[in-house]
């Protein structure tokens, strides 16, 4: 099961605190609605070291812990570890995780793809033995 969510940005850290702490709800409801492992990836406004995770971490961990993903408008800079994947360590063969740079890969400013793409970077991850080239990046 592949769920995506955006957390509310709000005016800071105590608007996004709620919906963070209102996740292993939602993960119960999905494991036990799809008897399937689940994946859940999206925008969550928050580092995945901050405390409000702690309720998620005794059923998932994040696939990416270091690194940022949002874009500034300046090329090759980037705050913010916000967007990411949570999955149960052991449940899938993951073999890479990780932020993809898609301004370079596309060859286009950080301000082309903040207007055209996204103003997060995209994060990744994959299955069974492949892995992601990224050796262009």
């Amino acid at each position: 099961m592949f769920a995506a969510v955006h957390i509310l940005y709000g005016q800071g850290l105590a608007d996004r605190t709620p919906e963070i702490r209102a996740l292993p709800d939602y993960w119960e409801w999905l494991e036990f609605s799809f008897d399937a492992p689940v994946v859940l990836a999206g925008d969550f406004n928050m580092t995945p070291d901050h405390s409000a995770w702690r309720a998620l971490g005794d059923a998932a961990t994040p696939l990416i812990r270091r690194g940022a993903t949002t874009l500034s408008p300046y090329d090759n800079r980037y705050a913010n570890l916000y967007d990411n994947i949570w999955a149960r360590p052991g449940q899938l063969e993951t073999t890479s995780s990780g932020i993809a740079r898609l301004p370079d890969w596309l060859g286009i400013t950080h301000e082309q793809a903040r207007k055209r793409v996204s103003d997060h970077a995209q994060v990744y991850f994959t299955l069974g033995g492949k892995r992601v080239d990224t050796s262009e990046q």
